[in-house]
């Protein structure tokens, strides 16, 4: 397990070491994360595999069942958990073909994009799709450095490879990117 962290760096290894233990998860620091984007932090992990991966944002709250389907989805080994965009969402939606990923869309506000889906921000990824997201950053580093990871998803499939969605929406799940998303969390999953 590698985990990226930025903000409140020393706090969050301290917290993830109580729990579970000294030297058990390996922490990359994105020391530049106040200007970076999601894409950077992305890189900074997956550089340092190779191996497939699940990536998972730290700001999404989810069920087990829903970790479960997409380890265990049999469509391909690149997917993406989403669920149909609705109120009150907001975020990165996507746009498919069946059940593969056409387009990505950052920042759409709730009731845009009628018939999009919602990214839940947790990913399996195989190597050669990790081994080219990286040479791809690393290509254009400094063009990519502010990105969402979602953009660099947009290119990959432009490029020719495939991404599947696999849904979740019957699953509990929820982001949380502010006081307001964290306590509608708190009493979703009665925490």
């Amino acid at each position: 397990v590698t985990i990226v962290v930025g903000y409140k760096q020393e706090m969050v290894i301290k917290e993830i070491n109580k729990y579970f233990g000294e030297g058990k998860i390996k922490f990359i620091k994105n020391e530049i994360f106040g200007e970076s984007g999601t894409a950077l932090s992305f890189y900074l992990a997956a550089k340092e595999t190779d191996s497939d991966v699940l990536m998972l944002e730290g700001d999404v709250l989810f069920e087990t069942q829903l970790l479960k389907r997409i380890v265990g989805s049999e469509i391909s080994n690149n997917i993406a958990a989403i669920a149909r965009f609705c109120p009150p969402l907001n975020g990165t939606v996507v746009e498919m073909e069946g059940n593969k990923i056409t387009n990505y869309y950052t920042k759409v506000n709730s009731g845009e994009r009628e018939n999009a889906w919602k990214t839940i921000n947790i990913y399996k990824f195989d190597n050669d799709f990790i081994d080219f997201l990286c040479s791809m950053f690393k290509e254009k580093k400094e063009h990519y450095r502010e990105s969402y990871l979602e953009d660099l998803l947009q290119v990959t499939v432009n490029s020719g490879f495939e991404i599947y969605g696999v849904d979740c929406g019957d699953l509990l799940w929820f982001e949380v990117d502010d006081i307001n998303d964290l306590n509608y969390a708190r009493r979703l999953f009665d925490i």
